[in-house]
C-alpha cells in the first residue's frame, strides 16, 4: 500500500505535465498563426495545372485532341483536364509532361508567369487559324527580341 501514495504523486505530477503540454502548442499554435505565410489554394493549384496545360499543349501546336490522341486518351479526357472539369491522375500528368518534352521540375516551375493571363492567351491563341497562330508567334518574337529577353 506505500506504492498508492507515489503512485498519486505520479498521477498528479502527470497531470501537470499534461497540463502543460496542452499550454504549449496552443502557444506555439498562436505564434505559427502570427507568422503564418498564406499559400495558395487547392483550386488555385488546380487552375495553375488547367493553365499551365493549355499553354504548353498550344505551344507545341496541337489541339487537345490531338494531344490525347497521341497518348492514347479517349477524345475529351484532355479537353476534361484543360478546362477543369476533370483532374488529371499523377500517372496521366507525368504521361502529359514527358509528352510535352520537359520534366515535372519544368512543368511546375513558372512562378514568373501570371497563371490567370496566361490561360487566357491560351484559350483565345487556340481559337486562332493555324496561319494567324504562326503571324502571332512571329510578332511575340519581334517583341521578345526587341525587349533584349530572348530565351537562352
Amino acid at each position: 500500500m506505500a506504492k498508492t501514495p507515489s503512485n498519486t504523486s505520479n498521477q498528479s505530477s502527470g497531470a501537470q505535465r499534461t497540463k502543460t503540454r496542452s499550454a504549449k502548442p496552443a502557444e506555439a499554435r498562436s505564434e505559427s498563426n502570427r507568422q503564418h505565410i498564406k499559400t495558395p489554394s487547392v483550386e488555385q493549384h488546380l487552375t495553375d495545372i488547367r493553365n499551365r496545360l493549355n499553354y504548353l499543349i498550344a505551344r507545341q501546336g496541337k489541339t487537345k485532341c490531338k494531344f490525347g490522341h497521341d497518348l492514347g486518351f479517349d477524345k475529351d479526357t484532355v479537353s476534361k483536364y484543360t478546362s477543369g472539369r476533370s483532374i488529371p491522375s499523377l500517372n496521366n500528368l507525368l504521361l502529359m509532361i514527358d509528352d510535352l518534352l520537359i520534366t515535372p521540375k519544368q512543368f511546375f516551375d513558372y512562378q514568373d508567369l501570371d497563371p490567370v493571363s496566361l490561360g487566357k492567351a491560351c484559350d483565345l491563341f487556340i481559337q486562332l487559324e493555324t496561319s494567324d497562330r504562326e503571324e502571332i508567334l512571329v510578332m511575340m518574337e519581334k517583341f521578345i527580341d526587341r525587349s533584349g529577353k530572348k530565351q537562352k
